[in-house]
């Protein structure tokens, strides 16, 4: 995926990206929300054209500039920032990648924590 660059504020493209409609008509909207440094964090619920919950996802919007970049939790994104209890909302990945970024967010925050 590629980035998208854009004139607004980055906080104006947070707020846009907490409710949308997708083309097929499914609605999306983030039930919780995390920065950290210049990643925003997003924890999505899906909802098909008749209200149906059909899906929860993790994806994290990466920040260069005036650019983002959406990374979901399926692709295996290379940052590890996420809240780990989100991870009780979502359900298990399909992947063996999506796997193995959980467990590294959880070694990143254990080790956060060991520091701090």
């Amino acid at each position: 995926m590629g980035w998208t660059t854009t004139r607004k504020t980055r906080q104006e493209v947070e707020i846009a990206r907490m409710a949308f409609t997708t083309v097929s008509g499914n609605s999306v909207m983030a039930v919780r929300f995390h920065v950290h440094g210049d990643e925003s964090w997003f924890l999505y619920y899906v909802f098909s054209a008749d209200e149906v919950l059909i899906e929860k996802r993790i994806v994290v919007m990466i920040w260069e500039g005036d650019s983002y970049k959406e990374i979901s939790e399926a692709a295996q994104p290379y940052f590890f920032n996420c809240p780990v209890s989100w991870f009780d909302e979502v359900p298990e990945p399909l992947t063996p990648d999506g796997f193995r970024w959980r467990d590294m967010v959880r070694k990143v925050t254990e080790a956060s924590a060991v520091t701090a």
